[in-house]
């Protein structure tokens, strides 16, 4: 029975000559408000959520790039160039709009944007960086016992820490135990050396 009143709404709306976006919208908030229990309040988060997406600033930005190319007449003078080359073939038409398109598709692309390196640096996972009373540190092995270490870090990213003072290459960083296999007292070393902290083994 709802199905049939939404539909009839949607269909009444849209022979009103009202766009279909905002019939679609009124169809829609009819049905939350009058047929469902959702509060108002999750519908705003989820509207302001699904829009709050890097991604969709793609769109306004390729419409942008298109715009100014059109008045530029880059676009002329790509399809001009296309039409140049191969409009003559059998089909120009659809070969035309295919380099033209190639020729797009090599315009765009993306770049990483590096923000700082550190060649040859000595690293530690960001799991063994402990933080305590606004202070960071590591705990290493020293004549077998763990010793809260000072270090000074460096930068840093999602998985490794520079650290430019306090341990050298060859000692052995303590790293958290898991929990679900907590059943020792010691903690598990991993050795490292430079150039990104190397391959970790197994401490003693």
């Amino acid at each position: 029975m709802n199905s049939a009143i939404i539909f009839s709404l949607l269909l009444a709306l849209m022979l009103t000559g009202m766009p279909v976006s905002i019939a679609l919208g009124l169809t829609v908030l009819t049905f939350l408000f009058t047929m469902t229990t959702v509060p108002v309040t999750s519908v705003a988060l989820k509207l302001f959520t699904g829009i709050e997406r890097f991604e969709i600033m793609a769109i306004p930005f390729f419409i942008l790039a298109g715009n100014l190319m059109n008045n530029a007449g880059i676009t002329n003078r790509i399809y001009n160039f296309a039409l140049a080359l191969v409009g003559w073939l059998k089909g120009g038409l659809g070969h035309v709009n295919i380099i033209g398109s190639v020729i797009f598709a090599g315009m765009s692309g993306t770049a990483n944007v590096i923000i700082a390196s550190s060649p040859n640096a000595l690293t530690v996972p960001n799991l063994a960086v402990k933080t305590a009373s606004g202070r960071r540190y590591l705990t290493v092995m020293k004549d077998g016992q763990q010793v809260d270490t000072e270090v000074t870090f460096g930068i840093s990213n999602d998985t490794v820490t520079e650290v430019l003072t306090g341990v050298q290459e060859g000692d052995i960083v303590v790293l958290p135990q898991p929990r679900a296999t907590a059943t020792n007292a010691g903690g598990r070393g991993i050795q490292f050396g430079g150039g990104g902290g190397g391959n970790p083994v197994p401490g003693r």
